[in-house]
């Protein structure tokens, strides 16, 4: 049902790129990169989310009534069928933004921040989400890897910086915090849906009045994506599921960005 996840993502020139490492090498990237791209992938030993996003999934699918069970998938197929066609694609220009970082008095500008290197964005639902969660500390692991190639990665989400700041409580992890109130960064990129009235009633009950935690957003969310952005603010690869249960490997996170870099020195 996703797209691009875990078992592949989407290359620049429309090419597949296998993980947890690229499988093929990527339009005009340098000669001998994909020998060099693994090996430094594997010394560098990422976190794997998916190993304990599966046991999370097996947990829940255990306990799980069987009525919510149907619904997630009904959500998920509308998802896939009315909003994962119309996410930016790779090759387009990711649309450029400003956004404050929480807990900082700082802002983020995209087109300022590819300058640097491969940039990163992780759209996430909420720090109530445990999948977000086990994605913030998975990525957390490769973020000090990226920074020496002179990138960033940025979690963006619809929260206020108050709530956002919990996530890094809660998982430990130092990326930056991006808070997109009013979802508008979110909807340029294509992702935002109104969260069906089913689970509106469902999180409400357990306690999670999302138009309270997220005034800006309603009851309106991403989709979580992952998006790696080339310094000509292009995206390069990205990782785009209707099921928010699956997220793109960090290895091959961390596979996109070396190419990102790999091209860029080429061209220098």
């Amino acid at each position: 049902m996703g797209h691009y996840h875990l078992a592949s993502i989407e290359a620049a020139g429309g090419q597949e790129v296998s993980s947890p490492v690229l499988g093929r090498c990527p339009p005009s990237c340098p000669a001998g990169w994909l020998n060099s791209n693994a090996e430094l992938v594997d010394k560098m030993k990422p976190l794997s989310f998916e190993e304990e996003a599966k046991k999370l999934r097996e947990r829940q699918a255990q306990t799980m009534p069987a009525e919510r069970q149907a619904a997630t998938a009904e959500m998920i197929a509308r998802l896939e069928a009315e909003v994962v066609p119309n996410v930016i694609k790779v090759g387009e220009l990711a649309p450029d933004f400003d956004l404050p970082e929480a807990g900082l008095e700082t802002r983020v500008k995209l087109s300022e921040a590819v300058l640097g290197g491969p940039v990163v964005l992780s759209f996430y639902r909420g720090q109530w989400c445990p999948y977000c969660n086990l994605e913030a500390h998975a990525l957390e692991s490769i973020r000090e890897p990226l920074r020496a190639l002179g990138g960033e990665i940025y979690l963006v989400g619809p929260e206020t910086a108050e709530n956002a700041l919990r996530l890094r409580e809660k998982t430990g992890a130092t990326i930056p915090l991006l808070t997109d109130t009013d979802m508008a960064v979110a909807t340029a990129f294509g992702l935002t849906f109104e969260l069906p009235e089913f689970f509106q009633a469902q999180y409400a009950a357990a306690g999670l009045d999302l138009p309270t935690q997220n005034p800006g957003a309603g009851w309106r969310l991403p989709i979580p994506a992952t998006f790696v952005i080339g310094q000509d603010r292009r995206v390069v690869a990205r990782h785009v599921d209707a099921d928010f249960r699956r997220r793109m490997e960090p290895s091959a996170v961390l596979s996109a960005a070396l190419a990102v870099a790999a091209r860029r020195n080429a061209s220098q």
